[in-house]
């Protein structure tokens, strides 16, 4: 609903005639919606581009000047919205009551949502609402309310939860502890494989399902066994009197990868705006293609540039990928393990990919070289 109110004052000099202004200001409810609920808080707002609120604790190097005149600025802004926090019981809101009936408005529970209620159109925002950006805190059920960055570990057993997994008998990621980004959007619908794709990009990792749980496993680890020549390239038929090769390799034309990679993020360095990073570049090569990498993610402009140059060279070491065949005396392999295997009278590290186990006897393996 939008209300309008005119003021007009009147004035003249001795003797001259009178005159008189009329100004009109006008006032404008909103609802923004802000995400899947429920939040623990709303920490900082932007209205178009410039900091309109900040609600995050003290701190460090801020004098208790600044602080103070922040947590005024704080109460003033305050004082302008409602803020839903996406409860499960959370009431219908007045202002929108007021307009549509009560009884007619529905509570939106699960979403979060700020009303601001006669909201007056500013000069400075040409009479229309600003563009606003709303950073919100989600405490991360089961998983502690502190305000570290979130770790992967944690992000990955939260959205396999959504997908019905039980995210501590179900679900191993503690490789990832290690691993974290300053926030992360799921921007639509999607599964939940979708939801953690753009995660691996950011966690070097691989997924299997190994015997009753997904692992998520990050690549640079110790290589899980060597395997010797007289290993390879096992075969299930005796009268089999040319066999092939105990391993064969496929190189990628350097058309096929990538002359450079570029990042397009959300920087937490300037605000959460878009920010972009692009990797080395291979002028060398027959490789002309730059390859985008959307990442909707908050993650520093540091760590934005470290993802585009492992992406890039893991594109490029990664080109060799290998064929072979064990027996079932290799049963313990399954896909993210590393072996070193024998080629060319050269061991080389590669990251076994796929396991098919069709054959029953023989085990066939997928691998890509890994560094």
């Amino acid at each position: 609903p939008s209300t309008s109110s005119a003021t007009t004052s009147s004035g003249g000099g001795k003797g001259a005639p009178s005159q008189s202004q009329t100004t009109y200001s006008y006032t404008q409810s909103i609802g923004i919606g802000l995400c899947e609920g429920p939040i623990e808080s709303m920490r900082r707002v932007w209205e178009n581009g410039e900091l309109v609120y900040d609600a995050w604790p003290r701190r460090d190097g801020e004098t208790e000047a600044a602080y103070n005149a922040r947590l005024t600025a704080n109460s003033v802004y305050f004082a302008t919205f409602v803020l839903y926090p996406g409860t499960e019981s959370q009431a219908p809101d007045a202002t929108m009551e007021a307009d549509k009936g009560v009884g007619n408005v529905p509570a939106f529970r699960s979403l979060a949502y700020i009303m601001y209620p006669d909201r007056k159109l500013r000069d400075d925002q040409g009479q229309r609402h600003p563009t606003f950006k709303f950073e919100v805190h989600v405490p991360l059920t089961g998983y502690g309310t502190d305000d570290v960055p979130a770790d992967l570990n944690r992000l990955l057993g939260l959205l396999c939860a959504r997908c019905g997994y039980d995210s501590v008998s179900q679900v191993d990621a503690t490789s990832l502890s290690d691993t974290t980004i300053g926030g992360y959007a799921v921007q639509s619908v999607m599964t939940g494989r979708d939801a953690i794709t753009p995660l691996v990009s950011v966690g070097f990792f691989d997924c299997v399902e190994s015997d009753t749980k997904l692992k998520f496993v990050k690549r640079g680890a110790a290589a899980l066994l060597t395997l010797d020549a007289g290993q390879l390239g096992v075969y299930d038929d005796p009268s089999t009197a040319a066999p092939g090769a105990a391993i064969s390799v496929v190189e990628a034309e350097d058309v096929e990868l990538p002359c450079q990679i570029r990042v397009n993020y959300l920087s937490n360095d300037a605000d959460y705006e878009a920010g972009q990073q692009l990797s080395p570049a291979r002028y060398d090569t027959d490789a002309v293609n730059i390859a985008d990498v959307e990442l909707a993610v908050c993650i520093s402009d540091t760590q934005a540039l470290q993802i585009a140059e492992v992406l890039w060279n893991d594109a490029w070491q990664g080109r060799d990928t290998y064929t072979t065949t064990v027996d079932q005396s290799n049963a313990d392999i399954e896909p993210t393990d590393v072996l070193i295997v024998p080629m060319l009278g050269s061991d080389f590290r590669a990251r076994v990919s796929k396991v098919n186990d069709a054959g029953q006897i023989v085990r066939t393996l997928t691998l890509v070289s890994d560094d």
